[in-house]
């Protein structure tokens, strides 16, 4: 019986246990990292697309307030020219209201040319 203690445990193939399992260990060490080789690659992988649609946040961020500024500054250039098209027609009304009561003021038939032109006040009666 002595003799079976000594000989140490062999498997199917002949082989010691000890030598299986530390082939298995070995295949196991490799496997498992593998595996955490692949998943620190896939979180790397995950976080560069985080990144990248970050990113593309940040630009279309600025692209919205580019747009924005540029449509303020449109509305502020297009309601000045409003205010000075509207100074102008304002001009425009009491110019002909006060060629208006010049003519009918006027108590003589008026001649072609009889009205001169702006900033002159004569009129040929």
């Amino acid at each position: 019986m002595r003799n079976i203690d000594r000989t140490p445990p062999k498997d199917a193939t002949g082989k010691s246990l000890e030598v299986n399992e530390r082939v298995r260990d070995v295949a196991s060490t490799a496997a498992t990292l593998a595996a955490r080789e692949a998943a620190v690659l896939a979180r790397e992988q995950a976080a560069d697309r985080r990144e990248a649609g970050a990113d593309l946040r940040d630009a279309l961020a600025d692209r919205r307030e580019a747009a924005a500024r540029s449509s303020d500054e449109h509305r502020a250039h297009t309601a000045s020219q409003l205010l000075e098209a509207n100074e102008h027609l304002v001009v425009a009304a009491v110019h002909a209201q006060t060629l208006t009561e010049v003519a009918e003021n006027c108590k003589c038939p008026l001649r072609p040319n009889a009205i001169s032109l702006p900033g002159c006040q004569t009129v040929h009666c």
